[in-house]
């Protein structure tokens, strides 16, 4: 089941900047690895990634928007995702903080194209031994330790 803070923070982006299912789950796993290297290894958010073939998702948010296929989900129709599932994210529930480190990302991603994101989050070791290996669950401590060392491309 999604958290309160994700759910918060994928309503901030979305109302703020739309993005597809593709889009939210790649500036998610962004915004985790940027968050945990410049927090000694913190999460923005405790929900995991899962290695799919287009990158690491997380699977509720996928199943929370897959109604709107690969359409852009924006502030107009968030209220119809709500009434199909349930999805009760708050921008106002975001503190100061998180708000300006997304703000901050997003004016760099989103002048890059999603498919840059995809092949940087395909080149990644996190999602390479997730996904090489068959394990479903890509570790945060990986995603920590991996952008600690290299950065996070495009943040």
């Amino acid at each position: 089941m999604i958290t309160r803070e994700l759910e918060n923070i994928c309503t901030y982006i979305i109302t703020k900047y739309g993005a597809s299912n593709l889009e939210i789950n790649k500036y998610l796993y962004m915004l985790q690895a940027a968050y945990m290297k410049d927090h000694d290894g913190k999460p923005l958010f405790l929900d995991d990634f899962e290695a799919w073939a287009y990158g690491p998702v997380i699977r509720d948010v996928y199943d929370i928007f897959k109604y709107n296929g690969s359409k852009k989900i924006t502030k107009d129709n968030i209220e119809t995702i709500r009434m199909l599932t349930g999805f009760q994210g708050n921008t106002l529930d975001i503190r100061e903080d998180i708000r300006t480190f997304i703000d901050n990302s997003m004016s760099k991603l989103s002048v890059v194209s999603i498919g840059q994101i995809v092949d940087y989050t395909h080149e990644s070791r996190p999602w390479q031994d997730s996904w090489t290996n068959k394990k479903e669950i890509i570790s945060r401590e990986e995603i920590f330790r991996y952008h600690s060392e290299k950065g996070v491309e495009f943040i």
